[in-house]
């Protein structure tokens, strides 16, 4: 397994994860082209990502997922409550799931596990 933060903060949130085959992102908090440069600089092609699981709708983890989905057919797993407060960031084309608090879900090879915590 592979984990890389792409960056932490109230400018912006986003971790690379890779397990067996699947590679995935865990919130986009900066611009598109911002997350895509990032994963290049880890030797990450930006098309190979499985997609972005958005653990809230804070704009520091959520900024770029839109135009990420759109420009490289990446998935956005996110709770309804999130798709509903980041409806500005659609257009409509993206393939977005729902997940629940309490069930997990897979991504490919990766069992993500969501929870509640407190965040202010």
């Amino acid at each position: 397994m592979r984990v890389s933060v792409l960056g932490s903060g109230s400018g912006g949130n986003s971790i690379y994860v890779e397990a067996g085959n699947t590679k995935l992102l865990v919130d986009a908090g900066f611009s598109a082209k911002a997350v895509a440069d990032r994963l290049r600089l880890l030797g990450v092609d930006p098309e190979e990502v499985a997609a972005i699981v958005v653990t809230h709708e804070h704009s520091d983890h959520t900024s770029g997922i839109g135009v990420f989905s759109r420009r490289h057919g990446t998935p956005l797993y996110m709770t309804e409550g999130t798709r509903e407060a980041c409806g500005k960031l659609f257009r409509g084309e993206e393939t977005i799931e729902a997940y629940r608090v309490g069930r997990p879900f897979l991504v490919g090879d990766v069992r993500v596990e969501p929870f509640l915590t407190v965040h202010d």
